[in-house]
């Protein structure tokens, strides 16, 4: 076996892919380092509708997205694919689910977890961020592990739109902009 299907074979089990999902090609960049990872439906494989689970044909795919992963070592890891959309006879044509993101998601499952036990472990949201290797973090409105992540003065602005910004990043008024995206609940207390 080739050292290129060992590495794939062994990107596919850390990522938890299987059919008819594959690992296609893996590319270490040194300079950047950074580990990019590209992902492929194999052709055939029925699709499936994200809306009622039905199977039907495949119509085409998205455009290609990128997700940030788990580091590899000390290499920013990122999940590049192109995802099916299916074709249902109810709901029409529909960008399929992927098993290692949320839908609308930037960042992989495993990574937004670990990035929530950061946060819960930091002293300050700034101390997160740093931790990650990040200017910013997005969080959402849906899991009640963030409740007790407080800001500082310091760390929360609002700009004249109405903006609230973490780090470098912006979100609507309620949401941290941290540089994931999270489905989290917040409690935005300034603390004294």
């Amino acid at each position: 076996m080739s050292m290129d299907s060992e590495l794939q074979k062994h990107y596919a089990l850390l990522l938890g892919v299987g059919s008819p999902w594959e690992v296609k090609h893996v590319e270490l960049k040194l300079a950047e380092k950074k580990v990019e990872i590209e992902l492929g439906w194999q052709w055939g494989a029925p699709a499936k509708c994200p809306e009622c689970g039905r199977e039907c044909s495949i119509h085409d795919c998205a455009p290609e997205r990128t997700w940030r992963h788990l580091d590899t070592m000390q290499f920013t890891t990122l999940v590049r694919a192109r995802t099916p959309r299916s074709d249902c006879p109810e709901h029409g044509v529909k960008t399929m689910a992927v098993p290692w993101a949320a839908p609308q998601g930037r960042f992989t499952l495993l990574f937004e977890r670990f990035a929530v036990e950061v946060l819960l472990a930091s002293a300050t949201i700034s101390q997160a961020c740093e931790l990650l290797g990040s200017e910013s973090i997005d969080i959402g409105l849906s899991s009640p592990s963030l409740s007790s992540v407080t800001a500082t003065d310091s760390e929360v602005r609002t700009d004249r739109n109405g903006f609230s910004r973490l780090g470098s990043g912006y979100a609507p008024l309620g949401i941290l902009v941290f540089v994931l995206v999270f489905v989290c609940p917040l409690n935005l207390q300034k603390t004294q």
